[in-house]
């Protein structure tokens, strides 16, 4: 089992592993196509090549004087051109060529589609040892190598995927040059005249030096997980729970675990038959406590306006006309000391999901000030948190309250609410992304770039986002709220969902007969199951 992370990293390696490996294509001077002007040497060891008649000016004048080669690419990448050659007695009226301004059939009398090699009596290399470059100072009447790319800079010789297999031209110039053979070899290596000569890997290049300055300091990270808050009976029940639950914690060395404030005063223990499970389980899995993030929906019908825990409202007002912030502060009290009686302790807290978004589900707006609009007075987000953060005061180990957990940070959102928050009232800035990106991870850097100078004393958590639902763009939004935000927590929506989008394990509905099952991939060790890990993420 592997997180995301884990395999983005092991995709980062591989890709590294390929464009480490040097990609070598040697190929015989007298293996192309040739000229009538060219001439091949009666020598074995080596053949070489060589032109009848001089040259001069700056194209080889007529195909006659062209040398045309088909090389095919082991891989994809850019290229440097080397050749093997020997200059003449006659020294520099000896040691000039062309060869094509990059790939394909040149024109032999258009100086731009060449390139002018002129000088070549002075330089090169052929000791084993020598790393090849465009220098050297060895003279005529040697074999040597020289990189043609650096003596005489050219074109990129870039190839693609598509275009593994090139055309390639050389042009004839002085005579007295002998051409023995060429090789491109992968532009950003080194090679040593016996790489050369042999076809083995020259010398990679030397890999960057990343220092790291312990005194500069950047973001905590305090958790990285996923939410529980919905579909929380279907994971109880689950046949397969424990190994959905291995997953989960295990699989993802979960540190957030997000679940939802479901206290009603029900006046039972039992108040939330899941939450203790997921808890203890976590616990188990991971072997150490699982730090729990809990957030309110909405507080009990009995303190909303409407009178119902859905459809949004408000808080409800007292008989002196003011909100009920008391009796919602004490419901936050009395949540959280019921909850710890069922073994499940805060670490952190959010008093209301998204108070600035109206859902048929549970849900209660605040607005950061009172207000009326179109005639409905509404609570005070700020002085709500207020009136909680004195009640847990009363707690020997409150959890660190997240405010204002809003919808979203565009449209002056998330600025408008921090704009009233008392920042002795809560610890950290907390928000979803629903409508600040679209479907990649790029896509939010400008709604995430804008935070900075909302309370950047304190530590930011990204606590409620699911829907970039390819997986490699949602560890690129996770990469970005880390380094580009700095956030301290990140928590995925749906650690466990229904359906095939989003969720990091996507479970089928255990109420259903087995044989109804069908989002599992066919195939698939666990297609029995009714549940699977995401790709990108899992087995």
């Amino acid at each position: 089992m592997k997180t995301i992370f884990q395999r983005i990293a092991i995709l980062f390696s591989l890709l590294l592993s390929v464009s480490a490996r040097a990609a070598f294509v040697s190929f015989e001077a007298e293996s192309g196509t040739l000229g009538s002007d060219w001439a091949v040497s009666n020598s074995a060891s080596p053949a070489y090549i060589t032109i009848i008649g001089t040259g001069a000016g700056n194209n080889p004048t007529n195909a006659n004087r062209i040398a045309t080669y088909t090389v095919t690419f082991p891989v994809a990448g850019t290229y440097q051109l080397y050749a093997r050659h020997r200059v003449g007695p006659g020294g520099f009226n000896d040691d000039s060529l062309f060869y094509g301004n990059g790939f394909g059939t040149k024109n032999p009398t258009n100086n731009a589609d060449w390139t002018l090699v002129n000088g070549l009596g002075g330089v090169g290399f052929s000791n084993n040892t020598d790393v090849v470059t465009g220098g050297g100072t060895l003279g005529s009447g040697m074999w040597k190598w020289i990189n043609l790319s650096l003596f005489a800079a050219g074109p990129t010789f870039a190839v693609t995927t598509n275009t593994l297999t090139q055309t390639f031209q050389i042009g004839a110039r002085e005579d007295g040059l002998d051409l023995d053979k060429f090789v491109f070899g992968t532009a950003s290596y080194t090679f040593a005249v016996s790489n050369l000569d042999n076809g083995t890997d020259g010398t990679p290049p030397a890999p960057p030096v990343v220092g790291i300055d312990p005194t500069k300091t950047f973001q905590t990270i305090e958790g990285l997980g996923g939410a529980i808050c919905f579909y929380n009976g279907w994971v109880t029940a689950h046949p397969y729970n424990l190994e959905i639950y291995t997953n989960a914690f295990a699989g993802l060395n979960l540190s957030m675990l997000r679940l939802g404030n479901w206290f009603r005063y029900q006046g039972t223990s039992n108040f939330d038959p899941d939450a203790p499970g997921f808890v203890s389980n976590a616990n188990r899995v991971l072997g150490h406590p699982v730090p729990v993030y809990m957030s309110s929906w909405s507080p009990p019908a009995s303190l909303k306006s409407n009178g119902q825990v859905g459809n949004g409202g408000t808080l409800i007002t007292n008989v002196g006309g003011g909100f009920a912030y008391t009796n919602f502060a004490n419901y936050w009290f009395d949540s959280i000391k019921s909850y710890q009686s069922n073994g499940v302790n805060l670490t952190w807290a959010s008093i209301q999901n998204e108070p600035d978004w109206v859902a048929s589900y549970d849900s209660c707006i605040f607005h950061p000030t009172e207000d009326t609009v179109n005639g409905t007075n509404y609570a005070s987000y700020s002085k709500a948190l207020d009136a909680v953060y004195q009640k847990l005061t009363n707690l020997p180990s409150p959890p660190k309250l997240l405010a204002p957990e809003c919808v979203h940070i565009s449209f002056g959102d998330l600025p408008g609410y921090a704009a009233t928050l008392n920042s002795n009232s809560f610890y950290g800035v907390a928000h979803h992304l629903y409508g600040d990106g679209g479907t990649t991870g790029d896509s939010f850097l400008t709604a995430i770039s804008s935070v900075a100078n909302v309370f950047p004393s304190k530590p930011r958590f990204m606590t409620e986002y699911g829907d970039v639902f390819d997986m490699i763009e949602c560890a690129v939004l996770i990469h970005n709220s880390l380094v580009v935000e700095s956030v301290s927590g990140y928590n995925h929506w749906n650690l466990i969902w229904p359906g095939t989008n989003g969720g990091l394990i996507q479970v089928e509905n255990p109420f259903n007969p087995q044989s109804t099952w069908t989002n599992v991939p066919p195939g698939t060790p666990t297609q029995s199951h009714g549940w699977w890990i995401h790709r990108a993420i899992g087995q």
